[in-house]
């Protein structure tokens, strides 16, 4: 509806209307005087709808056709005014850093939000930002822009544009958010001063002019001048006076710039002392009441109203000398003391560590997060304009390692305090696998490798064993405490959890086996297991739920998931933070209590089957048995909504089987289709346990599938085709040596004799460029029969892809007629000789439970089953097979 009255130029007159109240602007004002009020638009939600689509839209075009001025911060995504204080302070200490002077004048609108005239705006809107309409036709309130308007700010922005074109015409640097506008001049010692202050009067009389013809006016109460000088320089200073319409601003000892108190050598002293007493104040009135509130309550407070005075601008604190940043140090100390209750003499590093606050200095060091805000594009321009990644003269390894240029100083007493020099120096300094991520989550807390020990303060960190696993990365570790020598070395067991995705919830499979391999590994201390995430809620939770409800339920008999978790969520905030987390600690709860561990380790796998094949069992009672009546019952039952693109009426002839479909969740989408053509083929996606593994897997093309076939082969950069059934003779991949076979978009070209069991093939797209293709085919292979093949037919295939895999790293397509009975084998033998290499042990239940997610119909025969385990012992009895493996 808000569209399309925006659309039609007809916006409902209910939706323009709105009740304006004055407001006074601050507690304490004398109630009589006019301009001590604030105009504030109370609108109603739909008004408020319609302002927000209107404003959104508004800035929608101003970002496309570049009409943001660069350095207004005001009312902007990723831009404050801590991002505005922090490019002018830069600016000033270059300056200073240079040794020469620099002059801030900040100019205040009086009352600007109240008089804009709204024909201006209108003209203002269609000349500078192309922006016409009825819509803008009908006028009753003449002035204003009141307050609590959506819109309102963004219109004002609009307005005032012409400011920044008059400082570009006059070379004067400038800074805005939203009617404070900075501006700071940058001179040389030997420079005339009278010349500066005839060339800042001619801007200010400029301003006044443009003012006067929009109906603004300067506020001379609040229009300030300060000039900044190095510490050496500040007793050669001149008095400096501008005069406006006859009004004198002097040269002042320190300014208060959004909220920031500046003095002339930017040593911050007014600033501190101002927050401190601040502080104190609130610290105070809170101490007063602390008896009667609980430490929750108590930190509460205090981060709402003294850590909230103390992280303000404190980017702007770093590099300051230890016994300044000290001021505030104490007043966190006392806050600290007062949550918790302890005595003034007590050691503050253990308080700050229990409510997991970071000291002053370090917080001040979130200069870093600007850095890596503005190399990824999500801070202001003007900030991403002091950051520059390093380019060598010539190829090096540091090209490519993120690594900033760090800029020449001047003078000792302002490098430290230079944004670029700064951010250049904390970045650099990260590890080189920190400085390259998208997202910044948790740090890297344990050694790099076995060789390399981690100093983390008193304590000394080193790895002394590393194990990568197909779900996890086992580390362990040795921690020393420096400090207290009659304390040996501790060890920890560190297991890293490497399968969670960003989205969503793991295979619970993956996660009952890592919980297992957790839980068995023994431990010589008794101390309690640490389990943490990026966020600490989410995951852990989810973990910790697992563990805990797994262990009481074998001991009592029974679960009882919700009531648990509501009981963690008492300690900790969200603990299981999502629906699809709650699920997963129901599944991995099943799986634990249902499905026994059934890997084996490989030195005893040969021994072990060999045991399970003398017991006189039944046919029916021995391993093989069981563990497939198992499966049996695991076996996923999808709905038919899980199968739509399969039995849709354009799709539902491409099958060759009738009821083996891709789930839609598991099919891989064809990109590069043509115009009579979809994104379906019959095929799902297996993921590998090794790094780039993966396994397309299809039926034999159908005569009007073959397209298809080769669509996903070059969409999914595949470069391994492995054919385990005689292709359909009215379907052909290929035409023999040296010819063409062309199908819509592809060509396809086959490079060496057709009675080799290793095809070439070149595939090539007509707009695009060539794929060389390796085809596995063997006439052992391309049978009808559904016999079982001789082991070690299939483990020489097996060993051949695995070489060739090893030089393209991608995915295999794996192809046989119903793109099930034969390729499941296959899929089934090649995941678990990957998790054989990888851990060492070999676990088929639980590969074939994997690849029975994505398509059910995998091993549906005991024989099948049975089968994998016989070459999987044939693989590991032959020696120089498993060595050339």
């Amino acid at each position: 509806m808000v569209n399309l009255s925006l659309e039609q130029c007809c916006v409902p007159p209910s939706f323009k209307e709105a009740v304006v109240r004055p407001i006074l602007k601050e507690s304490g004002l004398d109630k009589e005087v006019l301009k001590n009020y604030r105009p504030v638009s109370n609108l109603p939600f739909v008004s408020k709808v319609v302002e927000k689509v209107f404003e959104t839209r508004l800035e929608n075009h101003h970002t496309t056709n570049s009409l943001h001025d660069n350095v207004q911060s005001a009312y902007r995504a990723c831009h404050s005014t801590e991002t505005a204080l922090l490019r002018v302070h830069h600016d000033i200490t270059v300056a200073l850093d240079s040794n020469c002077y620099a002059v801030l004048l900040m100019l205040d609108l009086s009352a600007v939000f109240h008089v804009i005239d709204h024909l201006i705006l209108i003209k203002r809107m269609e000349y500078s930002c192309g922006i016409t309409g009825t819509t803008l036709n009908e006028i009753h309130l003449l002035f204003g822009v009141p307050q609590g308007s959506v819109r309102g700010p963004k219109l004002y922005c609009i307005f005032s544009r012409p400011i920044g074109e008059i400082c570009k015409r006059h070379n004067i640097s400038y800074h805005c958010y939203a009617d404070d506008t900075q501006v700071y001049l940058v001179f040389k010692p030997l420079d005339n001063w009278t010349n500066i202050s005839k060339r800042l009067e001619a801007f200010v009389a400029d301003i006044s002019k443009w003012m006067c013809s929009n109906m603004l006016k300067l506020n001379e109460d609040k229009t300030e001048l300060i000039v900044f000088a190095p510490k050496i320089r500040v007793k050669d200073l001149s008095n400096l006076n501008l005069n406006f319409g006859g009004n004198v601003v002097s040269d002042a000892e320190c300014v208060k710039n959004l909220g920031i108190y500046f003095e002339k050598t930017l040593a911050m002293d007014k600033h501190l002392s101002a927050v401190s007493k601040s502080c104190f104040n609130q610290i105070r009135n809170i101490g007063r009441i602390r008896s009667f509130i609980t430490e929750e309550a108590c930190k509460t407070l205090v981060c709402f109203l003294v850590t909230s005075r103390l992280d303000y601008g404190n980017a702007l604190l770093y590099g300051l000398p230890a016994t300044s940043i000290q001021r505030i140090q104490r007043v966190q100390n006392t806050a600290a003391r007062v949550i918790t209750r302890k005595r003034k003499y007590d050691h503050i590093t253990p308080i700050l560590k229990s409510l997991h606050w970071l000291p002053v200095t370090y917080r001040c060091q979130c200069k870093l997060m600007y850095v890596f805000k503005a190399l990824h594009e999500e801070a202001p321009v003007y900030l991403q304009e002091l950051v520059h990644i390093y380019k060598p003269m010539r190829a090096l390894r540091s090209e490519n390692a993120m690594i900033l240029t760090t800029p020449r100083v001047g003078t000792k007493t302002y490098r430290e305090r230079r944004f670029d020099k700064v951010a250049a120096v904390l970045w650099n300094d990260l590890p080189s696998d920190l400085r390259n991520i998208h997202s910044i989550k948790c740090a890297k807390y344990w050694p790099k490798s076995v060789t390399k020990p981690l100093a983390v303060n008193n304590y000394i960190v080193t790895m002394k064993e590393e194990r990568e696993h197909t779900v996890y990365v086992y580390r362990l570790l040795t921690v020393l405490n420096k400090n207290d020598t009659n304390v040996p070395e501790r060890t920890i067991h560190h297991f890293h959890f490497t399968q969670w995705p960003d989205h969503g919830v793991p295979d619970s499979i993956k996660l009952v086996s890592f919980y297992r391999k957790v839980k068995i590994e023994k431990c010589c201390q008794n101390g309690p297991m640490v389990v943490h995430c990026s966020a600490g809620v989410g995951r852990t939770g989810t973990f910790i739920a697992i563990d805990a409800l797994y262990e009481n339920g074998k001991n009592v008999g029974y679960v009882n998931v919700m009531e648990y978790i509501e009981m963690m969520r008492k300690d900790r905030m969200n603990m299981v933070q999502t629906y699809e987390q709650y699920e997963a600690v129901f599944e991995a709860l099943l799986e634990l209590f249902t499905v026994p561990e059934t890997s084996i380790p490989k030195n005893d796998f040969c021994k072990y089957i060999s045991d399970q094949e003398h017991k006189t069992l039944p046919r029916n009672q021995n391993m093989y048995k069981v563990q497939f009546q198992r499966l049996e019952a695991l076996r996923p039952l999808y709905p038919q909504s899980a199968y739509i693109a399969a039995n849709s009426k354009e799709n539902i002839h491409k099958n060759s089987a009738k009821k083996i479909f891709p789930h839609d969740r598991y099919r891989p989408y064809l990109m590069s289709y043509g115009k009579t053509r979809n994104n379906y083929i019959n095929a799902v996606i297996i993921p590998g346990y090794e790094e780039k593994s993966k396994l397309l897997v299809t039926q034999c093309p159908l005569e009007e599938t073959v397209v298809d076939f080769w669509t996903m082969v070059y969409d999914h950069e595949s470069e391994i085709v492995v054919l385990l059934d005689q292709l359909n003779r009215n379907a052909p991949l290929w035409s023999g040596r040296q010819k063409v076979l062309e199908f819509e978009q592809f060509t396809i070209v086959q490079d060496n004799a057709s009675n080799s069991d290793e095809l070439q093939l070149t595939l090539k797209h007509e707009n695009q460029g060539e794929r060389k293709i390796t085809v596995f085919t063997t006439n052992k292979l391309n049978t009808t029969s559904d016999a079982m093949l001789p082991t070690n037919i299939l483990l020489d295939l097996l060993k051949n892809v695995k070489n060739c895999w090893e030089e393209h790293k991608g995915p295999i397509t794996v192809v046989c007629s119903d793109g099930c009975s034969k390729s499941g084998i296959f899929v089934a033998l090649k995941l678990i000789l990957e998790k054989l290499a990888i851990d060492d042990e070999i676990g088929i239940f639980q590969v074939v439970r994997t690849i029975q997610v994505r398509r059910p119909e995998f091993l549906m025969e005991f024989d099948q089953y049975e089968y994998c385990y016989k070459c999987i012992k044939d693989h590991l009895e032959n020696d120089s097979l498993y060595a050339n493996f």
